[in-house]
């Protein structure tokens, strides 16, 4: 029992850092509730709860939407994961950057994604075609900015991922109506950008660590 208990209170201890980090993010995000409790008057069922339930809607509402969310934001796990483990073992290498860049960038279309951003601000004036416009201009930034890095990986994958979510843009802009081919665009175009971050960092990871050994 007494060997148990140091185990676990060992294990605490080496755990403190972590621990807190989690909880600093629990707290922030309980105070975003609360936040948008008070300031908006939301009520909090409809800030926790799922969206289905609350409208009472069949399981199966969103399934494609879903899909992609989880994948964009699966990337940015990865992309992520990739930048500390390769900084924890070369602190100067511009393949962390490169995934450290297109992290941040797949969390903010993630996000977007999520939560219908643009056309939320849409709705108040601005134009969709001004966050696309600028969402391309990120993209290419970065890539230029790698250049010769981004040759280096499976650069065909993140091109057909930009030519599915133009396309699925085109579409929409087209006709509004045609559900099923701007979403299949759409969900495609995400599907390559996982694929594309996937094998990107496995590759990085892998010449890293067999460089290291």
């Amino acid at each position: 029992m007494n060997r148990i208990l140091v185990i676990v209170f060992s294990n605490i201890k080496s755990s403190q850092k972590d621990i807190f980090k989690a909880l600093f993010l629990i707290i922030f995000l309980l105070s975003m509730i609360q936040f948008m409790h008070i300031w908006r008057g939301i009520p909090y069922e409809n800030l926790v709860r799922d969206p289905n339930a609350i409208a009472n809607l069949p399981k199966y509402i969103g399934f494609i939407s879903q899909f992609g969310i989880f994948l964009w934001f699966a990337s940015v796990g990865i992309c992520f994961m990739g930048y500390f483990l390769i900084r924890g073992i070369e602190s100067v290498n511009p393949q962390s950057k490169y995934l450290l860049y297109f992290g941040i960038f797949s969390l903010i279309l993630g996000l977007d994604d999520a939560y219908m951003l643009h056309e939320e601000l849409a709705h108040r004036g601005l134009y969709e075609e001004m966050f696309f416009g600028v969402y391309a201009v990120m993209l290419l930034v970065f890539i230029l900015k790698f250049l010769k890095l981004f040759f280096q990986t499976h650069f065909i994958l993140l091109i057909l991922s930009g030519f599915c979510l133009a396309s699925s843009i085109a579409v929409d802009k087209y006709d509004h109506t045609l559900f099923l081919l701007d979403d299949s665009f759409k969900v495609s175009g995400i599907i390559f950008w996982f694929v594309y971050f996937f094998r990107t960092v496995y590759t990085f990871c892998m010449g890293v660590i067999r460089t290291d050994l």
